[in-house]
């Protein structure tokens, strides 16, 4: 926080260092216009991108005009909504999860006592009742698993190495027909435990699946270095998402389709801040669009 520093004097801490460019640009649209007054302002430091709140007051010091400036850091502050949020839906769901177990656990097993006694015409109904019983189960799990919110005990990985493991992984399972991969040319190690990537990744890869064309190429898979930073973005040659629905992208419970419970992106996101990394989309190019994942890099 910066406080009692005059119109005239802010401009030239702020013009001192190039590094606070952005800074002093979003100094400059608040003094001109008011509804700049407060915004939301990203800069690049030491490598590190930094998304701050700033916040600035026009007032009167020993007779002369000043201005007040408050600088919060925006993610400390999203991070104290969503954990907020995340306290009060894992209460709810805490509190129901027993009762919603005890009759899927019923319907599974009595959907595996009908399949035994039905003809093989008829053994993909019980199939569809057990495939249904596992979707509701795993969103009871995700919700749970959000409500537990911790930072992730995470090892050290060899970034490519990992990424070149999961793709085998896809081969095996015939999933990759449609990717390609594009890694950095330095290998990297970050802080992220791999469950909690493959999960993310998984859930990145089956979206960009679903809205590409399905050519060879139509989704890439890319690491590339930005200064103390690595990013892992997952694209796709289908259109960029719309840009009204960007803002709730990761709101929890938000779904384009009926058959989705909103909660892939929103839990994608979580576990990446549970290992201290950032997940974003942004636009490719006009025509296409991309999430990325972005770590630091362990340099010990």
């Amino acid at each position: 926080r910066m406080l009692g520093l005059k119109e005239r004097a802010l401009p030239t801490l702020l013009h001192s260092r190039a590094e606070l460019a952005p800074l002093t640009e979003a100094f400059d649209r608040a003094v001109g216009e008011a509804s700049a007054r407060e915004q939301r302002v990203r800069w690049l430091r030491k490598g590190l991108h930094h998304d701050v709140f700033m916040q600035c007051r026009l007032t009167q010091a020993v007779g002369e005009e000043a201005v007040v400036v408050f600088l919060r850091d925006a993610r400390r502050m999203e991070a104290q909504v969503q954990e907020a949020k995340l306290a009060s839906m894992g209460r709810l769901v805490a509190g129901i999860a027993h009762d919603i177990r005890n009759p899927l656990s019923a319907i599974s097993q009595a959907a595996e006592l009908l399949s035994e006694q039905m003809g093989p015409q008829a053994a993909r109904l019980p199939s569809m009742i057990a495939t249904n019983v596992a979707r509701i189960n795993e969103t009871v799990e995700d919700v749970l698993l959000l409500g537990r919110r911790q930072r992730a005990e995470a090892p050290l990985l060899d970034l490519n190495s990992w990424v070149e493991e999961w793709l085998q992984e896809q081969h095996a399972l015939s999933r990759a027909g449609a990717l390609i991969l594009i890694p950095a040319r330095t290998d990297v190690a970050v802080h992220f435990h791999p469950d909690h990537l493959r999960r993310i990744l998984n859930n990145l890869y089956d979206n960009a699946l679903r809205y590409c064309s399905g050519r060879k190429g139509s989704v890439r898979l890319t690491t590339r270095v930005t200064g103390a930073q690595v990013e892992l973005a997952v694209g796709n040659d289908g259109p960029p998402i719309d840009e009204a629905l960007r803002a709730q992208l990761f709101e929890p419970f938000m779904s384009g389709e009926s058959r989705g419970t909103g909660l892939g992106l929103y839990l994608c996101r979580e576990l990446c801040a549970q290992n201290g990394a950032q997940l974003d989309y942004r636009l490719a190019g006009s025509l296409h669009g991309e999430f990325v994942i972005t770590m630091a890099i362990d340099r010990a």
